[in-house]
């Protein structure tokens, strides 16, 4: 099959010109120890920023805590600032400016902006940084106590 050329229902970005939006997140990074290690709200909130890619804006992503919160029902903007750290902390995620919210002038209120790191910044390659993230105590699943009787046995 030849390659999807503009015109023919493809966009120059590669993205269908036909048929209703949709999320794409792939098995490569729902594989990754990363994204396994993630609980159900930080998924929920890697659904809305990628919800928000169109193709072309990565690295311009913007959402920010508050914003996350009330997109994903919650009562506090700290459990979804913890969200955020989640991701960053995993590599699924990289912030390219940081949100800002001033009371005293309101024009300075902004929003963070974010990048999916396995895809392309402009004309930079996906940093894929989350294939690196491997479990440990701060952040990762428990590991297995030694009573499992699985330590020092290989995996399967």
């Amino acid at each position: 099959m030849s390659k999807n050329r503009p015109g023919r229902g493809v966009l120059r970005n590669g993205r269908s010109a036909n048929g209703p939006p949709f999320v794409r997140l792939l098995y490569f990074v729902m594989d990754s120890a990363a994204f396994r290690s993630l609980k159900a709200g930080p998924r929920a909130l890697l659904v809305e920023i990628i919800r928000r890619y169109n193709g072309g804006n990565n690295g311009k992503i913007g959402l920010g805590v508050r914003e996350a919160a009330s997109t994903l029902n919650m009562k506090d903007k700290d459990s979804a600032n913890g969200y955020f750290k989640a991701l960053e902390e995993r590599g699924l995620i990289r912030a390219k400016s940081r949100g800002g919210f001033n009371m005293k002038d309101p024009s300075s209120r902004r929003a963070s902006e974010w990048a999916l790191t396995w895809e392309r910044v402009g004309d930079q390659p996906p940093s894929k940084d989350f294939l690196q993230w491997r479990p440990d105590e701060k952040c990762g699943p428990e590991k297995p106590s030694a009573r499992s009787g699985n330590s020092g046995q290989a995996g399967r």
